[in-house]
């Protein structure tokens, strides 16, 4: 891209290669979500910076490794900055966020650690 080019030509370029919307991608730059709209200029990158591209997406409801879908429970797949942090979670319906965050960073030993959520351009909240 060029300098001056929005930084949503890159996600709708690995959407279509990737087969995921844009509306549900996201671009980080040291744990810190961008702006679709912002350019690389703007944001002063280089060639040496590394841009995450983090798709995400829904499991498959139908999928029979998804026993879980009908009885009240979801299994969700949370994924971190590097793509081995990736667990599957089941929690309740209904049931705070804070569960799922607080099983993520058990599982990930970073029990005492603050971490951000992003999740369709938003950081979730615990409750």
């Amino acid at each position: 891209i060029q300098m001056t080019d929005p930084l949503q030509k890159v996600i709708e370029h690995l959407g279509q290669m990737l087969k995921v919307p844009p509306n549900r991608t996201f671009l980080l730059l040291h744990d810190r979500e961008l702006a679709a709209d912002a350019t690389a200029g703007r944001l002063g990158l280089g060639v040496a910076d590394i841009v995450d591209y983090i798709p995400c997406f829904p499991e498959n409801k139908t999928s029979p490794e998804n026993k879980t879908y009908d009885s009240g429970n979801m299994q969700l797949r949370v994924q971190g900055k590097d793509k081995s942090s990736e667990i599957k979670i089941t929690v309740r319906k209904g049931e705070p966020l804070q569960v799922l965050m607080n099983r993520y960073r058990q599982a990930q030993g970073l029990d005492r650690l603050k971490l951000v959520f992003p999740f369709d351009g938003q950081t979730l909240i615990e409750t």
